[in-house]
Formats: structure tokens, sequence, C-alpha cells
């Protein structure tokens, strides 16, 4: 376990490798599929998705970064929840869903991951290493 590529990697760089990684994603995807889905929620909801999978792989290695790595993948749109005006409103055309929808359905389903992933996490240290019992 020791040798595997996120055990050497801090979990704070992966995290933020995430964020740009996923961010990159979010924008391509949206563009991609602008032409049906005109308020870009299957980008935020693959952005979910991916920030629950890296979330829950980041902290079954590292279980004490559950309470900075979901935080630092998804700080876009954490910032987007305060920055941007319709946010927590339909949209301006009331043609789609408000952004929050799909976006806070990533955070929870975030959260329930790095829950799971910080519980088989801490139960594997022990297995190994009894002591931390």
């Amino acid at each position: 376990m020791e040798n595997s590529i996120l055990f050497k990697i801090k979990s704070v760089w992966l995290a933020l490798l995430c964020l740009i990684v996923f961010t990159i994603v979010l924008v391509v995807v949206d563009e991609l599929v602008r032409s049906f889905d005109e308020g870009g929620n299957t980008a935020y909801i693959l952005f979910g998705l991916l920030s629950a999978t890296a979330c829950f792989f980041i902290i079954k290695q590292n279980p004490k970064s559950i309470w900075y790595v979901p935080l630092i993948i998804n700080s876009l749109l954490i910032l987007s929840a305060f920055i941007e005006p319709n946010f927590w409103r339909m949209p301006p055309n009331a043609s789609g869903i408000p952004m929050w929808i799909p976006v806070c359905g990533g955070w929870i389903l975030t959260l329930i991951f790095s829950i799971i992933a910080a519980i088989k996490g801490r139960k594997a240290a022990n297995f190994v290493n009894p002591k931390n019992l």
C-alpha cells in the first residue's frame, strides 16, 4: 500500500490537481452539451460524480484529509454559490432548473463518499497497525 502513487502524493496536491482537471472537464462538457442542455446541468452532475469519486480515493488513503479535500475540490463551485447571481434562482429564460440543484446534489454525494472513505481508511489503518486502536 505504501508503494501506491496516492500514498506518495500529498492529499492537498491531489485535491488541487483534481480541482484543475475537473474544472477543465466541466467547461469542455458544458460547451459540448450546450446544444441540448442549456443550463449546463449535465456538466455539473458529472463534476459532482468526479468530485465524489476523487474524494473517496484520496480520503481512503489519508482519512484525516476529510476536513479539507472536499472543500478544495469543490472550491470553485462553493465560490460560485456566493458570486453567481442566478445560483439560487431560476435561470432567466426559465426553461431549466436552478444551478444549485445539481451542484448541491454533487456536494451531498461528495460528503457521503468522503465519510465512507474516512471510515474505510481508518479501519484499514487500524488493521495494518493495531497500535492505532
